[in-house]
């Protein structure tokens, strides 16, 4: 009855909904010119859609216009991962995609996040840096004093907003393009408010029937093998980085702790320290062909050359061949600097929807039960993560979200649902689990992508596209059959 309440409300409270046009609140490249090729807005939305009389929050929006003088009229909405990306910040990756010759591309940064109001970001993480839940209990108690309902930035309200947007901008049918968490995101709007919802991409699923904790392990020790095994295929790899598996994990010593420690800065890095950031760098898909290398650097103790490969500083065939300098330090300091400048991840967002919707639907004596076999430094850094998780959620002191949450999304709505396989953290079986419930899906795995399947190469940006034009049938996959994965191996 409670959720009939909400839809309800949802509808008729649109007109609470307010566009209103902006000045862009981030710099443009050079080939845009704000008001003709885009142009920005705000979109006023109550903080809770069951009481839109209420405090309200700003969500700010980029429109990319479509090339063409005549497009068609469907334009494609970017969903942001995370949970906590600003889309806005992405905007150098759809400037000249195929996709915008007839469609204009939107970016919204949804509620919390980037160039929004508020924004949940959280410093005093970073001020804490030896206590997460501490640091997640003092950001909490911030963004509650300063007037915001931390426990109303949820998928649900999120979805509403994306559909306060297509109403109120009178859209008659829009394409939804979601990444990560955006997928999750995407499979609300489809559950909650399908009704203007022409097609859907899904690209790297967040399903949320899937249990990120209890499968984070495991989900890392499978695209750790497929690294392993797929360099055991090729007989040049495989020559260059002899029994890599093995020394891979023996490089590990049992007190968690390797022997590395800068000079200078005095750095010292864990165990666990290495595996995150081996699990963050293989989000992107600029590392792929650089992972034997930097593994096999790692089991040789240099983690200079590792650090600067996973990091995304240099290619191991720079490294390798000399041709890593200084520019490549700067625009790995760049990458860096870009989250601080652009606001790119709200981790307030990410609490408040990740603790009530994943976190809590588990229990950490599960989490461990599904661990065993890994590896031992695997195990340990699954099981560590978790426990850190758990308790940064506590802090937080989230509810713990209603049972649909959880639940797989039905839907006829057509949908291309896409896959990495070297992908570490939303896996293809994840996009599996998910089309199996969408009776209009077409499911593809592509085997040189990670996360992120449309930066891969072309071929899915043009399967995308065909699928646009027609989502009544099955793009042409043939393009994934000449894909194949190029580890470098030094000359």
């Amino acid at each position: 009855m409670k959720r009939c309440l909400s839809f309800i409300l949802m509808i008729f409270g649109f007109a609470f909904a307010q566009l209103e046009p902006r000045d862009c609140p981030r710099q443009l490249m050079l080939s845009e010119t704000e008001g003709e090729t885009a142009f920005c807005q705000t979109l006023k939305v109550p903080q809770d859609w069951a009481n839109t009389q209420g405090k309200t929050l700003e969500l700010a929006i980029l429109t990319l216009k479509a090339k063409a003088e005549t497009p068609k009229p469907d334009p494609i909405i970017f969903l942001q991962g995370g949970p906590g990306g600003a889309a806005l910040s992405t905007i150098e990756f759809w400037q000249n995609l195929s996709w915008r010759g007839m469609r204009d591309i939107i970016l919204i940064d949804q509620r919390g996040t980037g160039y929004g109001k508020p924004n949940l970001k959280c410093p005093e993480l970073y001020q804490n840096l030896d206590d997460f839940k501490l640091g997640a209990s003092e950001c909490r108690a911030r963004l509650s004093d300063a007037g915001t309902n931390v426990d109303l930035f949820t998928s649900s309200q999120n979805a509403q907003d994306i559909h306060a947007f297509i109403e109120t901008k009178g859209l008659e049918s829009v394409n939804l393009y979601g990444v990560s968490y955006g997928t999750r995101l995407a499979l609300t709007i489809m559950r909650d408010a399908p009704g203007r919802i022409r097609t859907v991409v899904l690209d790297s699923t967040y399903p949320p029937q899937a249990q990120r904790l209890s499968e984070f392990g495991p989900n890392f020790l499978r695209v750790l093998r497929q690294v392993f095994d797929t360099c055991l295929a090729i007989s040049a790899c495989n020559e260059a980085y002899p029994s890599l598996e093995a020394r891979f994990f023996s490089s590990f010593n049992p007190s968690g702790r390797l022997a590395y420690q800068q000079t200078i800065s005095g750095l010292e890095l864990s165990s666990a320290d290495i595996l995150n950031l081996l699990f963050q760098g293989m989000y992107s898909e600029k590392t792929i062909s650089s992972l034997p290398y930097a593994l096999d650097k790692l089991s040789n103790h240099d983690l200079n050359s590792f650090i600067i490969v996973l990091a995304g500083m240099a290619s191991a065939q720079d490294l390798d061949t000399g041709n890593f300098g200084f520019r490549d330090i700067w625009q790995g300091l760049g990458e860096v600097f870009k989250y601080i400048w652009r606001e790119v991840q709200s981790e307030g967002v990410y609490f408040a929807t990740e603790c009530p919707e994943d976190v809590f639907f588990q229990n950490y004596r599960l989490v461990r039960r599904d661990n065993e076999g890994l590896e031992p430094i695997l195990q340990d850094f699954a099981n560590q993560t978790a426990l850190d998780m758990f308790a940064a959620c506590r802090s937080w002191q989230a509810p713990r979200g209603v049972k649909i949450e959880s639940q797989a999304v039905v839907s006829d709505i057509p949908t291309l649902v896409l896959a990495g396989s070297f992908d570490p953290i939303t896996p293809p079986e994840w996009g599996k689990r998910a089309a199996e419930t969408l009776s209009h899906s077409y499911f593809y795995e592509f085997p040189n992508a990670a996360h992120g399947v449309f930066l891969s190469s072309d071929c899915p940006v043009q399967m995308v596209e065909a699928f646009l034009d027609h989502p009544e049938t099955a793009p042409d996959a043939s393009c994934i059959e000449g894909l194949e994965v190029k580890f470098y191996v030094p000359q």
